[in-house]
């Protein structure tokens, strides 16, 4: 069985995106005919692992805490409150695990 192409675009996650931003993001782009869905994820912020974050390896490792993230589903309903005809799916759990990420839902 075949699926449908569809687009999605991440949002960023990270602690210093404020909610405003996330809304005007969500407002313009969620709001694009091309665009299919908004992508929120919980857990894979970053492909360092901690040991390694650090700024002789990661310059913004002296300014930015890789793991501090916004709940998805909070930054979802951010988002679908500044556009509520946006499409969103909202990931979470094993990053690392073969296969599609775990889908909590598509609005």
């Amino acid at each position: 069985m075949s699926l449908p192409f569809t687009t999605g675009l991440p949002v960023d996650n990270h602690r210093v995106t404020s909610p405003a931003a996330v809304a005007t993001f969500a407002r313009t782009v969620g709001a694009s005919p091309d665009v299919d869905y908004l992508w929120f994820w919980d857990e894979m912020t970053g492909w360092f692992h901690r040991s390694l974050w650090k700024p002789e390896n990661a310059p913004a490792a002296a300014v930015l805490d890789n793991n501090s993230t916004h709940d998805a589903l909070v930054e979802a309903a951010f988002a679908l409150g500044a556009n509520p005809a946006a499409g969103a799916r909202i990931t979470t759990g094993r990053p690392f695990a073969p296969g599609p990420p775990n889908c909590i839902g598509r609005c």
